[in-house]
């Protein structure tokens, strides 16, 4: 099962950094980026849980997909389990029906689009979860 812990260890693995160019990369200390790499989080014994802004930082340094990382971290639901977040987008649907709105509709549709990725709603989401 792919984990955050796992995909990101790789990454930094494959671009051939250490801890401490990576998180310089990352713009975190090399300790909590350790952590990170380890999944789990040394004061409590669990599971880390990042923010949604540490996984786009992460996202912007790695080149990784942001939205498969909150899947990977539960901010996002995947589908049936085995689809690749970006496999359930229909990016196409989407423009096609973007075309056809009003400028003010098509304002409205992107601020509801930024809400509904914006840290609060995505942690929000994952307390209700819980």
């Amino acid at each position: 099962m792919q984990t955050l812990a796992n995909t990101i260890k790789k990454k930094r693995l494959d671009m051939h950094l250490s801890l401490r160019e990576a998180a310089q990369l990352i713009g975190i200390s090399h300790t909590y980026l350790k952590n990170l790499e380890s999944g789990i989080d040394p004061r409590s014994g669990t599971g880390n849980n990042p923010t949604p802004e540490t996984l786009k930082l992460l996202s912007t340094a790695y080149n990784i997909n942001y939205y498969e990382l909150l899947v990977l971290c539960g901010y996002i639901p995947r589908d049936d389990g085995s689809k690749e977040i970006t496999d359930n987008l229909n990016i196409q649907e989407l423009i096609s029906i973007s075309k056809k709105l009003s400028n003010e509709e098509l304002a409205h549709l992107t601020r509801y689009a930024k809400f509904m990725f914006s840290e609060a709603f995505l942690v929000n989401r994952q307390n209700s979860n819980d």
